[in-house]
């Protein structure tokens, strides 16, 4: 059944969106079995429901739950009274109805993912009409405008799973352990069998010095997931798209695009490798890859800025690199303060968008991660690349050594994995396992 809030028309919606029985059946649940009403308070909030009485009547059953009380017709009506609402929800009688409405709460879930679905539907309906007055008043920030807003169809209630649920899940990981990856793929499988590859929530952040190739190891792991069918998004506060896609088109072809190796080819081998990177740029151009190049980005609009790609579908965010990203949300915060909000926007985002986010740091001369307290504290794993061979500055090697030490892993092992650099190549190879 379809009604309007307490029979008038609300301000953006002619038709509102609305089921009556399936709000009257969630508080019904909620008033005649405790545990349905732990389950909605962890689902819905007042404002998810569209009747104002049934919104005053969630209000106090919260309540009543945040304090322990017991619930029950006379409790309830009580807290109503004490509120003042007990006779703008239609008194003992409408609460009454209620408890008549279902026979038992076992459904209650079920209610309640309409509720918020209905919630979800009108609230879009609301959005797409204040974008498009936006859009007509001509606002220089529509993109971040409307995505900010549109980040507001995520918010609130979510999933519960219950503990059993949890456990068995925990359970079928386990036997598909050997059989595959948890996480999206990394391209180096030491590293992914120690990580379990990039999963939904984690913040890995990749770290070293200038030229160590940890702007490299993040574009090569973004090239990597692309490819398995995993909708990817780069924010490069550093590097421009083409630099970007340079390094896309060098890692996925094979082929050193440094000019000193171009110009000391003969013409047919040049040709052939321009026909190799024709190639490689038609399949990179088909890759759910979208590229964002945002120089002095701050954190407010990185949070925006990753919602957007969400709701397209992103499932993995780079982001070079952590330092870059004014993080200054107040005038006397001190750097630490300021890298602080990044790396703890970055792990918050994570876990509210599911996705996995891979962010690169800088080292200091001690090999020490740059404000390592805020970024160690916020990160699920933290990888140093370390230069493991001197070389001739000169006459660098073709592939040089790269210690990668897992200084931190919340889900698993430390260690450390040797690696082989191509920095000509914009590759990232295995040498062996040195844990």
């Amino acid at each position: 059944m379809y009604a309007s809030r307490n029979g008038t028309k609300p301000d953006v919606i002619a038709s509102p969106i609305y089921s009556e029985e399936a709000e009257q059946s969630a508080l019904g649940s909620a008033i005649i079995d405790p545990e349905a009403l732990a389950v909605l308070a962890d689902m819905l909030k007042p404002e998810h429901f569209w009747d104002i009485r049934h919104q005053h009547i969630f209000e106090a059953l919260l309540s009543l739950f945040a304090r322990g009380a017991p619930v029950d017709l006379l409790s309830l009506s009580d807290e109503l009274q004490v509120r003042g609402h007990l006779d703008d929800v239609g008194g003992e009688p409408y609460i009454a109805e209620l408890c008549c409405v279902v026979p038992t709460a076992l459904h209650v879930r079920h209610y309640a993912e309409i509720v918020y679905r209905d919630w979800q539907r009108r609230t879009a309906m609301r959005i797409a009409q204040e974008i498009a007055e936006a859009a007509h008043q001509g606002r220089d920030d529509l993109p971040t405008y409307a995505a900010d807003r549109l980040s507001a169809l995520t918010t609130g209630a979510r999933q519960v799973v219950s503990l059993s649920d949890a456990l068995l899940h925990c359970i079928a990981d386990y036997d598909s352990a050997g059989e595959r990856l948890p996480g999206m793929p990394t391209s180096l499988s030491s590293l992914d069998r120690i990580l379990g590859g990039l999963c939904p929530g984690r913040l890995t952040v990749i770290a070293g010095k200038p030229g160590a190739g940890k702007t490299t190891l993040m574009l090569q792991t973004a090239l990597t997931a692309a490819r398995a069918g995993h909708s990817v998004v780069i924010v490069s506060c550093e590097m421009s798209e083409p630099e970007v896609c340079r390094v896309l088109l060098s890692r996925h072809a094979g082929i050193s695009l440094s000019p000193a190796d171009v110009l000391a080819l003969d013409e047919r081998t040049r040709a052939d490798q321009r026909r190799r990177l024709m190639d490689a740029a038609d399949q990179i151009a088909v890759m759910p890859i979208a590229i964002e190049y945002r120089p002095g980005i701050s954190v407010s609009q990185l949070r925006h800025l990753l919602r957007h790609h969400s709701l397209r579908g992103a499932k993995l965010a780079v982001v070079d690199y952590i330092q870059l990203v004014d993080g200054r949300t107040r005038r006397d915060q001190n750097r630490e303060q300021e890298v602080a909000e990044v790396a703890l926007a970055l792990k918050t985002l994570a876990g509210q968008l599911g996705m996995s986010i891979v962010a690169g740091s800088q080292v200091n001369d001690a090999g020490e991660v740059r404000e390592s307290r805020a970024i160690e504290q916020h990160a699920d794993a933290l990888i140093v690349l370390e230069r493991a061979d001197v070389g001739d500055a000169l006459n660098p090697p073709p592939v040089r050594t790269v210690e990668a030490q897992i200084r931190k892993n919340r889900h698993g092992a430390v260690g450390k994995l040797q690696l082989g650099f191509c920095s000509s190549k914009a590759s990232f190879a295995e040498v062996f396992d040195a844990r």
